[in-house]
């Protein structure tokens, strides 16, 4: 996906849905530190940080924040963002999030 310069904003969107929930699958099976290096987690949580600054990606670059957090094992941090997320009212967008 990197070495195509010319995606839409609307095919970078399904790619980061795909990302996220990908992630999701990823922090729920429990994959040991090794097995996430494997499986790219690490790349895929940079590459949507660093996606464009759009609003429409703003959600999937917290969640990515979120799951990192979680992957690294800092759930207060993790928590926070959750709070955060919910306090402003999007309450049923993080349901599906892992805890």
């Amino acid at each position: 996906m990197k070495s195509n310069k010319n995606i839409s904003e609307l095919e970078q969107e399904r790619y980061l849905r795909v990302f996220e929930n990908y992630l999701a699958v990823c922090y729920n099976r429990k994959l040991s530190k090794k097995s996430l290096q494997l499986m790219h987690v690490p790349k895929i949580i940079d590459y949507i940080m660093e996606s464009k600054p759009t609003i429409h990606f703003l959600l999937y670059k917290i969640a990515a924040l979120y799951l990192k957090n979680l992957f690294l094992n800092n759930k207060e941090e993790a928590q926070k963002i959750r709070n955060e997320v919910q306090k402003y009212g999007y309450q049923d967008l993080i349901k599906t999030w892992p805890k």
